[in-house]
């Protein structure tokens, strides 16, 4: 309605707005309704991902691009020439078809026609060395961390596809070898009669896929104690490198940093915390089961009423006998108060009367002796 409104302007006052409306909408473009999208698991993983990235942001030093080789010189200088050829095929089509172009050109080539490219390639490896000691050089804590975070949260993002992996760290120990590296790495060492002695041949004479074949067996073939024996020197290599990695990290500040780009990470990815509405609880409708349980419930509470209440008055009334008491005991203690009261001045005049009635006797006693 509104769109309708804004696009052929105010409306006669007469004319209701509905038909107009209405009628307008028969000349303006069907719009299409597109309803909100609910995104699955993995997409809505893919989603958080990209955001995480965002939120982490790249490293200030950028690794220099690794150099080219002999063949994929020719190649790059062979494209201008063959690609305007190919300008019938599709993007896919046309880079497979370039290949193999220049695949055939190359290997048609003698090794006098190649040592140009070659000599190129050289120099170009050697600049390229140059640019990494200089990048490894300049490389700070906080360039590595987001490196290899990016490097881990990129490979969830697309499994399938190639990751370049980032540059280890110079200056941070190197993880220990495990019992089969380590197995290969004695193997090699050894000289060429020790290796006939133990593994038929020398590995000097094979190809690296048949010396590594051959190794495969031998190791199979190990003792238990052997084996353990390059399991706890595994372990115990394994446990001086965590040291010093912990060591390194507290040392250079990365842990730190660690820590920092994984809170970041988290809050991108968090979902904002609203006001919550509080639940509002409907109280149901009286049913006719209900109304029938709330008057039984009634019922059977009524003669309990009675009976507390008739336990109340036969209380009460037990109890008021024990008040007379209590006023029959005041009354009798305040009638012997006053008894004694009026006893006592009796005595006293009894007491002088006796006395009266002595001394004139004693008196005339005295007289007569």
């Amino acid at each position: 309605m509104f769109t309708l409104l804004q696009r052929w302007g105010p409306l006669p006052k007469a004319a209701p707005i509905w038909r107009l409306a209405a009628v307008r909408s028969l000349h303006a473009t069907p719009v299409a309704f597109v309803p909100a999208q609910t995104l699955t698991k993995a997409e809505q993983a893919k989603k958080d991902i990209r955001k995480q990235l965002r939120a982490i942001g790249k490293p200030a030093s950028v690794p220099p691009k690794k150099a080219h080789s002999s063949y994929l010189i020719f190649a790059l200088e062979l494209k201008d020439e063959l690609y305007p050829t190919l300008a019938h095929l599709d993007s896919r089509a046309r880079i497979g078809e370039l290949g193999r172009l220049a695949g055939e050109r190359w290997r048609a080539l003698s090794q006098s026609e190649k040592e140009p490219y070659e000599r190129r390639a050289a120099e170009n490896k050697k600049q390229y060395d140059r640019d990494v000691k200089e990048y490894l050089a300049n490389r700070t804590a906080s360039d590595i961390v987001l490196e290899e975070k990016r490097f881990l949260l990129q490979k969830k993002l697309n499994p399938d596809a190639y990751v370049k992996k980032p540059l280890r760290d110079i200056d941070a120990p190197k993880l220990p070898l495990n019992p089969w590296f380590l197995f290969t790495k004695q193997a090699h060492a050894l000289t060429a009669d020790r290796q006939r002695e133990i593994l038929g041949t020398s590995l000097a004479n094979l190809s690296l896929p048949e010396a590594n074949q051959l190794l495969k067996t031998a190791f199979s073939k190990l003792s238990d104690e052997q084996k353990g024996k390059l399991e706890a020197d595994y372990r115990k290599a394994l446990k001086e490198y965590r040291a010093e990695r912990d060591e390194y990290n507290r040392t250079s500040g990365k842990d730190v940093i660690v820590k920092e780009v994984k809170r970041i990470a988290k809050d991108a990815v968090k979902k904002p915390v609203g006001r919550r509405k509080k639940k509002v609880i409907k109280k149901k409708k009286p049913t006719l089961r209900l109304k029938k349980k709330a008057r039984t419930a009634k019922k059977l509470l009524k003669p309990k009423t009675k009976k507390k209440a008739a336990t109340k008055k036969s209380t009460a009334t037990k109890k008021k006998p024990t008040a007379k008491k209590a006023t029959t005991k005041k009354a009798t203690a305040t009638k012997k108060k006053t008894v004694t009261k009026k006893a006592a001045p009796k005595k006293a005049v009894t007491k002088k009367a006796a006395l009266k009635k002595v001394a004139p006797k004693t008196k005339v006693a005295v007289r007569k002796a």
